[in-house]
């Protein structure tokens, strides 16, 4: 156990906790292929870790869980930073060439998303081999991205170790597309690939929902495993009086046992986030998210891991709320 005299700048949070001892385990994985409109989020990792330092302990949810450890592993940062410089200009050619021509991919721009699918495979794998490790060690695994696709990669591993656990996923899009512009692991398909996948994934929680298309919006309807609390509909509750205690404790009461949280930053107020690839108007507060995990923080539900996807690495203003929000998710795990 460290105390306040302990605390190194060097660490994640200030912390000089070593792996072992540790009880959870940061995995930077700046991965970035099949972002859509902006780029940036190969960055972030580091650029968070980096804002991290000047946070204060004290917080809202438990100001001395951090005393169970908490790790920062960057092992294996290389692979992917590697792997996304080298993919990302084929993967933005074949962007650039669906989002402006109303035609289908020619042979050789087909064979190139054949490669970046494999290649997302292959990063999807290696998330997976790393996240199933920490589980296997008792371990808590915080994901903290990348672009959203990192996800597939962890709740793979999540769910060799766990039979059954819902997401609770905040975001501003619903994620549910079907291989987005042929990328079978887009970063707009991510829960559609966990829902087709994975049945002991046995509820999946959207709230901050605001931007989609009628095919998602479809799937939401005829899936009895997806709930969704869109942005509309909690601000019409909230102009026609109802608090947000009453609406955080619906979203509450759905969620099961297991818990496991995806949080992609445009789920935010765009002041918030306002460099992320795909930024929406409306979105959560930062103190609406804050009461919400407080609400969750009085509960026995476990948080069995956690992702924190899309924020900026090129904004340090984005970077320093991403590391507020990473810790907010650090401390309700380890309460």
């Amino acid at each position: 156990m460290k105390n306040i005299d302990n605390i190194s700048k060097y660490g994640v949070f200030g912390l000089s906790y070593d792996k072992s001892e540790s009880s959870l385990i940061l995995l930077s994985i700046p991965f970035e292929l099949t972002t859509t409109f902006r780029e940036g989020t190969l960055y972030a990792p580091h650029k968070i870790r980096d804002a991290s330092s000047q946070i204060d302990l004290m917080n809202n949810l438990d100001s001395y869980a951090w005393q169970k450890g908490i790790y920062w592993d960057n092992s294996n940062e290389d692979f992917f930073l590697n792997i996304s410089k080298s993919y990302r200009p084929s993967a933005k050619k074949i962007i650039d060439f669906l989002e402006n021509n109303n035609q289908l991919l020619n042979d050789e721009l087909k064979n190139e998303l054949d490669i970046i699918n494999n290649v997302c495979e292959k990063a999807s794998n290696e998330i997976y081999k790393q996240v199933f490790q920490i589980l296997q060690n008792d371990k808590i695994p915080g994901v903290i991205g990348g672009e959203h696709s990192i996800t597939y990669g962890v709740i793979d591993a999540i769910q060799n170790v766990y039979d059954d656990f819902c997401i609770l996923q905040i975001d501003a899009h619903h994620d549910l597309r079907n291989a987005y512009l042929g990328f079978t692991y887009s970063h707009a398909s991510v829960m559609y690939n966990i829902l087709n996948k994975y049945n002991n994934v046995n509820k999946i929680v959207q709230i901050g929902v605001r931007d989609y298309c009628e095919e998602e919006k479809n799937l939401v309807e005829e899936n009895d495993k997806i709930f969704t609390f869109y942005d509309f509909d909690i601000n019409v509750q909230l102009f026609n009086g109802k608090s947000f205690h009453d609406i955080a404790k619906q979203i509450v009461d759905l969620l099961t046992d297991n818990l496991y949280i995806s949080f992609d930053i445009d789920g935010l107020q765009p002041y918030l986030c306002p460099e992320t690839g795909t930024p929406v108007p409306g979105g959560l507060s930062y103190e609406q998210i804050e009461y919400l995990f407080y609400l969750i923080s009085k509960t026995n539900k476990k948080i069995i891991g956690f992702d924190l996807c899309e924020v900026s690495g090129l904004s340090e203003w984005d970077a320093i709320v991403g590391s507020r929000i990473m810790y907010l998710l650090s401390m309700l795990a380890l309460r």
